[in-house]
């Protein structure tokens, strides 16, 4: 079997991989040979270890790229079906689909390119980006012609993805067209979608008449696998059976009652307490509330509304949004932290924006069982809301759904909020700061480098806003998630007709930053021909888009940052010497997390109060401050804030955490961490139960010497945050230890932001 028959017989067919492969695994030719066992392993036949190794044999380079590109499309597939559980294989998967995107072109055929961008959609589904998954899934379908057999396919994975937020009417007409069915494609696909949808929209009689047909079917393939979960969902939706207080109290589950259904049975019984405890047990075993749409997702966040948690949910729809993880829902819990809040006007106006939603997509079942659990909202509230709500809606249009955001999915413009701040006290982040503030006023490139994680994007930020242009754009791109052809028309923009497509021309990115700031992030992955193109620009100080003979002139200022090591690419040849003496003009590289692990529990604490009001104050105990210092974050600042993120939301009824609170992973890198040479302190630990408010000022001097003796060092900040106390209070305080001999003053540089006090090694 050639490659051009495996290509031709795949464009031409709606079969899949492993029927079109089969008894291919012996054959001659390496590709087709690993691809073989590749299509086995998805379809759990063979260990993906075994295709894995046989994949890392083989040499793209000797082969055809169309080939290629769905060899590696499907070996991305098969990397991220290995890991939930592994963050590594996400990586793995995305640096196989950018390698089979740089071998795509216009002549390559449609249906292979639907592929990669299929494995790209689970890829962002993965990360909890749904709107972007959207637009892409919507360009598959538009991509590929009414003829390809391959198009009610990529139908149908855009069906499965609207009815799993309750929105299948937006596409139902089209999924009615579907007349021909074979082995690849069964008509029980089509059934179950349907399914889905009905029940996520709360249509709880036409999903039951879909029950007989699906009951005769097998679950092996999606949408199909997830028909027993949303039997049990509708037999919640239709008729939830009562809950006793030993049920809901009961810590071991029988077989057949998942916890997530716990969680809305408890709701349901208005026994708040447990569905909170159900929910974040579910949540501690499949994470789901900020990267899912699905009914299930949404536990946590009900659970949290219906204790009275309006900052949690908040939080945690904030996180949602943030992923790009948008549902027609967000309108309810939306109103319903209005409501907590007393902010009438903007909940009848949420809940006017819901029942236009929900009306459109036929989910009003959907919203009625939904303010069954609402035990947040007053029945009688509920009743004022909705009829202002029904009035609001009869005096103006109604809105339709949310329009997809105009903004290019692959750049943004960084918004720079409290929990994005940059924190430090350690002396090497202080040197930094030092040179970002000097930098910025230099109008030469700036390269920043560092672990994955450290922060690269938010010095990028600060240059930005610390220098001249701090008014103008500021605009990112990922030059490492986006294909050659596609990331030269983002940077350089296109003339029309450049290619096919191209109905208008373009404006790139080089151009749109106008005389702001570009940042282009991850810069060491791209490919030969744009490190010329990008060497040319730094060069001359213009750009050529793409299918243009003029050049233009460019204003803005260049920053980029890489994780990987520029020189060692340079030796072998992957990277040119004269671009990288063009970026290093001015370098800042970042510490890993572990080499300034002094900030560790400072960053901590700044997370974990992040969005508070200002008279509330979360602490941690020093058990939790010895589990956080203990372990190495390989994941740097990015992984404490995720960890800490997901601590507080599982807690949200805290205010002091402990050591058992804390998530990390098992397995994980582990090892002490010793305590830099800097004299700097860790955040300040203040046991709980200490006196804060309207003490006098002799047992306030007690608390003060009981923090020293606790930590050793700490800076005024620090003393004043803890001890809830104004800084001048602080200052007079400490002025009181250094006369008595306690505390020392030391201020290591001519900066007084390095000042800091430290118990006597004596006392």
């Amino acid at each position: 079997m050639t490659a051009n028959d495996v290509i031709q017989r795949y464009i031409s067919s709606d079969e899949q991989l492993s029927t079109i492969l089969s008894g291919a695994e012996s054959d001659n030719s390496p590709i087709i040979r690993a691809l073989s066992l590749i299509s086995k392993a998805l379809n759990n036949d063979i260990p993906a270890k075994s295709a894995i190794i046989e994949a890392n044999k083989v040499d793209i380079n000797t082969s055809d790229d169309d080939i290629c590109a769905l060899f590696l499309a499907y070996w991305a597939q098969l990397a991220y079906h290995q890991a939930h559980a592994i963050e590594e294989r996400l990586e793995e998967s995305w640096a196989l689909l950018n390698r089979a995107r740089a071998l795509t072109s216009d002549r390559t055929p449609r249906e292979i390119v639907f592929q990669l961008n299929f494995v790209e959609s689970r890829l962002l589904a993965i990360a909890g980006n749904h709107d972007k998954q959207e637009i892409l899934l919507k360009v598959s379908l538009d991509m590929l012609h009414n003829d390809s057999p391959r198009r009610k396919l990529a139908l149908i994975e855009l069906a499965y993805f609207l009815a799993l937020s309750g929105r299948l009417s937006e596409i139902d007409k089209s999924l009615n067209s579907i007349k021909s069915f074979s082995n690849s494609f069964k008509r029980e696909w089509v059934t179950a979608v349907r399914f889905i949808n009905f029940v996520e929209t709360g249509n709880v009689e036409s999903a039951s008449a879909l029950i007989p047909e699906l009951s005769r079917s097998d679950f092996q393939a999606e949408p199909m696998r997830d028909f027993q979960k949303y039997s049990t969902l509708l037999d919640i939706l239709s008729s939830p059976p009562p809950l006793t207080d030993k049920e809901s109290q009961n810590e071991i589950l029988s077989a057949d009652i998942p916890d997530w259904a716990m969680a809305l049975r408890c709701l349901l019984s208005g026994k708040i307490h447990q569905a909170l405890r159900w929910a974040r047990i579910h949540e501690k075993s499949s994470q789901p509330y900020v990267t899912n749409q699905d009914f299930v997702s949404f536990n946590l966040l009900r659970a949290e509304l219906a204790e009275s948690n309006a900052e949690a949910a908040q939080r945690i729809i904030n996180l949602r949004h943030k992923r790009g993880n948008h549902h027609y829902l967000d309108n309810l819990f939306l109103a319903r932290i209005a409501s907590l809040e007393n902010d009438t006007d903007t909940a009848s106006e949420l809940f006017a924006q819901l029942l236009d939603f929900a009306e459109k997509h036929q989910a009003l079942g959907r919203v009625k069982f939904e303010l069954l659990l609402a035990e947040d909202i007053p029945r009688n509230r509920l009743f004022d809301f909705l009829t202002t709500a029904n009035l609001i809606r009869s005096q103006k249009p109604k809105k339709g759904d949310k329009p997809q955001s105009t903004e290019n999915p692959l750049k943004h413009i960084d918004d720079k909020g409290e929990s994005d701040r940059i924190v430090y006290s350690t002396p090497i982040m202080s040197d930094i700061m030092e040179s970002v503030s000097q930098f910025a006023q230099v109008e030469v490139p700036v390269l920043i480098t560092g672990e994955t994680g450290t922060g690269k994007e938010l010095i990028a930020r600060a240059l930005h806003d610390s220098g001249p242009r701090s008014s103008k754009p500021f605009l990112a791109i990922n030059c490492g998630a986006i294909s050659e052809s596609l990331l030269e028309s983002e940077l350089f923009g296109h003339a029309k007709g450049a290619f096919s497509g191209a109905a208008a021309a373009h404006q790139g990115l080089f151009e749109e930053a106008a005389d702001g700031t570009i940042f282009l992030d991850e810069i060491g992955e791209i490919t030969p021909r744009l490190q010329v193109a990008l060497l040319r620009v730094l060069e001359t100080n213009e750009i050529r888009p793409v299918g243009s003979s003029q050049s233009r002139r460019i204003y803005c200022r260049v920053i980029a940052s890489t994780n990987a090591d520029l020189q060692h690419l340079e030796q072998n040849n992957k990277f040119r010497k004269d671009l990288i003496f063009r970026l290093r003009r001015l370098v800042i590289n970042l510490p890993a997390l572990r080499d300034r692990s002094d900030d560790i529990l400072l960053l901590a604490t700044h997370f974990l109060n992040s969005g508070r009001a200002p008279d509330v104050y979360a602490t941690i105990s020093a058990r939790l401050a010895a589990r956080l210092l203990s372990y190495s974050w390989p994941g740097n600042v990015r992984e404490l804030r995720n960890t800490i993120e997901r601590m507080r939301l599982m807690n949200s009824d805290k205010l002091y955490y402990d050591a058992e609170d804390l998530e990390l992973p098992t397995g994980g890198p582990a090892a002490p961490v010793i305590p830099s040479a800097s004299p700097l302190a860790p955040i300040p630990l203040i046991q709980e139960g200490t006196i804060k408010k309207g003490r006098s000022r002799v047992r306030r001097l007690e608390d003060l010497r009981e923090l020293f003796r606790q930590n050793s060092i700490l800076t005024r900040n620090e003393i004043a945050r803890t001890l809830d106390i104004s800084p001048n209070t602080a200052t007079a305080d400490l002025k009181e230890l250094c006369g008595e001999g306690f505390i020392e003053k030391k201020q290591p540089s001519a900066s007084p932001r390095s000042a800091y006090f430290q118990i006597k090694p004596e006392i």
